[in-house]
């Protein structure tokens, strides 16, 4: 029985539905058919109205007064085998005749016939539908369209002191009833159920699971006065427009070749939002300004169903009309996404299309591009890669000059893997970690040279950058990380981490560190690569992360739960795979590992490392590494930059991070755990990296969606630094000019005399240590200016010479080492101590950052402060104070044993002895290793776990001494 706030939901719903959207109540005499619950003459009333002339011809040349009954036996007939929307959608035929059961909104106002017969559809409504024979159980509301019910609805209310119920009574109801076995709980295309807060809707109601969150936001906060925070269900989603929509684009019917698990997709809420407002906003926009031209971002969480959002709006914009000249408004829509995305993703959603089928073509063939568009083909997915291709192709054919262009570009900071963008570059850029360039520079690029006016870009991610703000502007629309959590589409990876901090003393083989100075972050991070490529930190680690796995995560999902190790460089990823390998094979665990990398030479030996040969596959196009990490017994995959973005495996239950990563690559690498499986309900992320705090802040930043703050570029800075490094008088125009011509032409003898030139004027106009590095900084602050100003704007010529100048000579003026100086000076550098601590759980503060970042308003940042190696490695020691109970030994235990004669004669002599080796051998030398730490006063750590346990640290020394000496011999 209804508490009296119910009651009033119900009838202010049914009063807005009459009177704001024009449906029709529905009454007891009304509801005459028991079995399929169709209102026949609401139905008849609309074909009369739209359709005379082939009723006319039903009735004289075939049935007569049983036409009706033909009709309704026709329409009883197709539900069989398709559901009921997708016969309203494509209508019936009989005798040759076609018949339409709804009447489709018209594209174009000249449609005026089409607007009539529009403006004829009947929606109507039944408050308490009655589906049980003995009319004791009632569906709170059902939805008709020319007499054919197409949506349910269960509303529920807490009731003024909470006596009521909610939406998940709501489902329980749906789902219990539908035993009933009555078809109103199958023949409409979605149920929702509601309470005043909030709303799930089901296309099934065969399991509560089946029922997906469809509010607003996370607050539903109402856009009217007096209405339920629910608002959105009754005056959007009911409303004419939105069911017609529903029928003509956003319903998808998913079809096996056995046809028992065929299902409807019904859009989420924010899908739907996006598409229709985004249409809708670029439709005025043409009409208004008569040209395209526009840009949109799109911030859509992980879990987002991001690649039916782009499905279901590249559809629209092919459908979408210029009502005022009566024209399509896109002649071709670009799906640009990577290449990984276009194999399975976009392609497996957008061939759920099945309306489609002859509109789309997938292709990363530059040909197959070029022929679909000389076709002019509607929708046309391809890989990132292509977008330069396809804007010389439009550029460069006087018959494609005319088209009206829009792209979708499913993440447009990810890297093409190629060299395009950036003008300028900077020294030590090819130190920098991940220094690739992505769409955005090439996008960027293409902005400054031509008219988009004829084209439209639509740009998805989840992690808006200052970058991509700045292109595409503020976010369209957005789709939190918060609210995809709180619906359950995500896990929430970063609760809590477990962390550990890698500690590291550094030294030198000769002594020699060199006086050169070089940034000092620059210093730090090679030297931070050093260590976290040393094996003896990385064979510890790896015992940790074994041993974490095997009691933490190994019987998860009933044992088939997968981790990613992510290291800090494919050195060391390789030597990751080689130790946990080792450790696996030695404990005999049924778990394998993968290593997923693209090709390098190896530090040691020099050689080319390939991945289908280290992992002992066969790798192709159709069977990727992720395919074989699929299967049940890989558990483990070592990745180095490889999959930290764009990789889907909700198998994936942990991550080992042992690679510092901040802002969006931290949201995007430790996201590869977010994803969602059957009894997946917590992961664990361990750091070895000590950067907790960073990580909690990427994610602060854009748990909410984007925060990105903006200011407009100030061409007028830059002409002010133009003209305050000028008046020191040490360069000129035609010294300028004639110093980059050299350089173009590869004079280096004469460039070289330039430049002593150039540093002789600067020493002895600029006097004193710091005010010289002021200057230097300023050349450096104009580079990083212009590279910024120049994505927007047109910089005059002057002051683009003088940044190519500035980045030339900046790196001259001061004798600083440069990268080569720095990468020979390194070479020698090892490590000397280290230790790996654990510092226990830490929890998320969930508290929010203000995303300013390292990058202000003007995209610069403060010039680096510059160090020498030496320095940097003392700073190092007294940072990372390392105690003797801290310290890992094995690599000096490891050289003591291999200096023990009497036991490496006897390997040497028995190598090919497995058995001897294995069993005599070995035990006598993992002896030998125990007493080893003893004799270091290491007591305590032939107790521990990780030690001593089959497989542990002792076991690896063990296999690695072994496997030396048989080396040596």
């Amino acid at each position: 029985m209804k508490n009296i706030d119910e009651e009033k939901l119900h009838v202010h719903l049914c009063d807005y539905l009459q009177t704001q959207h024009g449906y029709i109540p529905l009454s007891a005499a009304d509801m005459t058919d028991s079995a399929y619950h169709f209102v026949a003459q609401h139905l008849f009333s609309f074909l009369e109205a739209t359709q005379s002339t082939s009723l006319a011809t039903l009735r004289r040349d075939y049935y007569g007064t049983n036409t009706e009954k033909q009709i309704l036996k026709e329409i009883q007939e197709s539900v069989k085998y398709q559901p009921l929307w997708l016969t309203i959608r494509n209508g019936i035929t009989i005798k040759g005749i076609k018949l339409y059961l709804y009447q489709p909104r018209p594209r174009s106002r000249h449609s005026t016939a089409q607007a009539r017969d529009f403006a004829e559809n009947r929606f109507a409504y039944k408050k308490e539908f009655y589906f049980s024979p003995d009319n004791k159980e009632a569906i709170d509301l059902v939805l008709y369209l020319n007499g054919l019910p197409i949506i349910t609805v269960e509303l529920k209310h807490a009731g003024a002191t909470g006596e009521g119920n909610s939406y998940v009574d709501a489902i329980g109801q749906y789902v219990n009833r539908r035993q009933s076995l009555s078809r109103i709980f199958t023949l409409p295309f979605a149920h929702f159920a509601a309470d005043t807060d909030t709303v799930k809707v089901a296309t099934d109601l065969s399991r509560a699971d089946n029922f997906q969150f469809f509010n607003k936001d996370l607050h539903n906060t109402p856009d009217n006065e007096g209405e339920y925070p629910i608002e959105h269900l009754y005056a959007q989603v009911f409303s004419r427009d939105y069911i017609t929509d529903f029928i003509e684009y956003f319903l998808i019917y998913v079809t096996t070749k056995e046809d028992k698990s065929a299902f409807t997709i019904f859009p989420r809420y924010h899908q739907l939002r996006s598409t229709r407002n985004l249409a809708t906003d670029l439709q005025a926009y043409v009409e208004d300004k008569e040209s395209l031209g526009k840009k949109y971002l799109i911030n859509h969480s992980p879990g987002s169903g991001k690649t039916l959002t782009i499905s279901w709006m590249a559809e629209r914009l092919d459908s979408l009309f210029d009502t005022v000249r009566n024209e399509k408004i896109i002649d071709i829509v670009f799906v640009l996404t990577d290449r990984k995305s276009l194999d399975t993703n976009v392609k497996d959603d957008l061939e759920k299309f099945t309306h489609l089928r002859d509109k789309v073509v997938f292709t990363d063939r530059a040909e197959d591009v070029r022929k679909a568009v000389e076709k002019r083909t509607n929708i046309v997915v391809t890989t990132i890669q292509k977008f330069n291709y396809i804007q010389e192709k439009l550029k460069q054919d006087e018959r494609f000059k005319d088209l009206k262009i829009a792209f979708l570009i499913d993440e447009a900071h990810r890297s093409q893997n190629g060299k395009m963008g950036k003008n300028v570059r900077t020294t030590f850029s090819d130190l920098r970690e991940d220094e690739t360039d992505t769409l955005e520079d090439s996008i960027a690029t293409f902005f400054k040279k031509i008219n988009i006016d004829r084209q439209v870009y639509i740009a998805f991610t989840a992690t808006p950058t200052e970058k991509t703000v700045n292109l595409f502007g503020q976010p369209f629309d957005t789709y939190s990380e918060e609210e995809a959590i709180e619906e359950g589409y995500i896990l929430d990876v970063t609760e809590s981490i477990i962390s550990y901090n890698t500690l590291y003393n550094l030294t030198t083989y000769n002594g020699k560190f060199g006086e050169h100075l070089f940034p000092k972050m620059v210093i730090a991070n090679l030297l931070r690569g050093i260590a976290f490529e040393d094996k003896e930190i990385i064979q510890y680690k790896s015992a940790i992360i074994i041993n974490h796995f095997e009691k933490e995560i190994a019987n998860m999902l009933d044992g088939k739960a997968k981790v990613m190790v992510v290291t800090s460089s494919r050195q060391a990823g390789y030597y990751y795979y080689q130790t946990i390998k080792g450790i696996l094979e030695n404990k005999q665990s049924p778990h394998k590992v993968l290593y997923a990398f693209t090709a390098f030479l190896e530090k040691e030996t020099k050689k080319e490392v390939i991945e289908a040969s280290v992992n002992g596959i066969e790798i192709s196009d159709e069977t990727p590494i992720e395919k074989y990490f699929e299967q049940n017994d890989y558990r483990f995959l070592v990745v180095a930059n490889k999959f930290q973005q764009g990789f889907d495996e909700p198998l994936l239950c942990a991550m080992y991070l042992d690679k510092i990563v901040k802002g969006v690559n931290a949201v995007q690498t430790v996201s590869r755990l977010n994803r969602k499986a059957k009894d997946k309900n917590s992961t664990v992320l361990l750091d070895f990296t000590n950067n907790t705090k960073e990580i909690f802040k990427a994610f602060s930043k854009y748990r909410k969606g984007a925060k990105v703050r903006t200011e407009e570029p100030k061409p007028e800075e830059l002409a002010a630094l133009y003209t305050a490094i000028h008046s020191k008088g040490i360069f000129t125009k035609n010294l300028i000019s004639e110093y980059i011509q050299k350089a173009k032409e590869g004079r280096d003898a004469e460039f070289q005399v330039m430049t002593v030139v150039f540093r002789r004027n600067f020493e002895n106009l600029i006097h004193g240590k710091e005010q010289r590095k002021a200057f230097v900084n300023d050349l450096w602050r104009y580079v990083r200016k212009y590279n910024f100003l120049s994505q927007f704007v047109t910089v005059p010529k002057h002051l683009e010479e003088f940044a190519l100048f500035a980045d030339l000579i900046a790196g001259k003026l001061i004798k600083i080492g440069n990268d080569k100086t720095l990468k020979e000076a390194l070479k020698d550098i090892t490590v000397e101590k280290a230790a790996v601590k654990y510092l226990g759980v830490i929890e998320n503060p969930h508290e929010l950052h203000d995303p300013k970042g390292g990058i202000t308003a003007t995209g610069e940042s403060s010039s680096p402060p510059k160090a020498t190696i030496k320095e940097t490695i003392a700073d190092i020691k007294v940072k990372f104070n390392i105690s003797d109970d801290d310290e890992i030994m094995i690599k000096a235990v490891f050289e003591e044993r291999l200096k023990d004669d009497e036991l490496i004669e006897l390997i040497t002599a028995n190598k090919n002895d497995k058995e001897f080796l294995q069993k005599t051998v070995a035990t006598e030398l993992r002896n030998r290793i125990i007493e080893s730490y003893k004799k270091r006063g290491q007591i305590k750590k032939t107790r521990e776990e990780l030690y001593k346990e089959p497989g542990g640290i002792f076991d690896l020394l063990v296999s690695s001494v072994i496997q030396s000496a048989i080396a040596l011999a």
